[in-house]
């Protein structure tokens, strides 16, 4: 292929940006399959980002929300934000703004998966425990999902 221009590189990037939210290491990963030079990336991702069109704040935010629907814990958001690069201050920052209850939420899910009452015995909570770690819950939230008599789901 040839190489883009500076102003298709834009554009390119505008394209992305209106489908759904990027990381800037993920905008940067889309843009580099049609451009090779880092100066013009840099600058287009940088025009980008003063305009507002790219936000990883913005992106943090969508991430914990698209993973609390889900029925995914924070730690599993905390890895795919990782995975997109995005600051640890920011996800730590994000985590502390984000409005949604951790342990309601395990407690839901575990609820969904187990029903209401209580583990029978040590094998049965052990894999209750395991099914939550697993979906990204720490271990505060997993206990107290484990003591909470959460009523079932339709």
């Amino acid at each position: 292929r040839l190489e883009l221009s500076p102003d298709e590189v834009y554009d390119a990037a505008l394209r992305c940006l209106s489908r759904r939210e990027y990381s800037r290491w993920e905008l940067g990963q889309k843009l580099r399959q049609n451009c090779r030079d880092q100066a013009v990336l840099d600058a287009v991702q940088q025009r980008v980002q003063d305009q507002g069109y790219q936000s990883d704040e913005r992106y943090t935010m969508m991430v914990l929300r698209a993973q609390y629907a889900r029925g995914s814990g924070p730690d599993k958001a905390r890895q795919k934000l990782q995975q997109s690069r995005v600051a640890s201050s920011l996800i730590q920052q994000c985590l502390g703004e984000f409005d949604g209850d951790w342990f309601e939420l395990a407690a839901q899910v575990r609820a969904k998966r187990f029903g209401t009452h209580a583990p029978d015995d040590f094998q049965d909570r052990a894999k209750q425990m395991r099914f939550l770690a697993g979906r990204g819950f720490n271990r505060e939230q997993i206990e107290f999902a484990l003591e909470s008599q959460t009523p079932d789901f339709q």
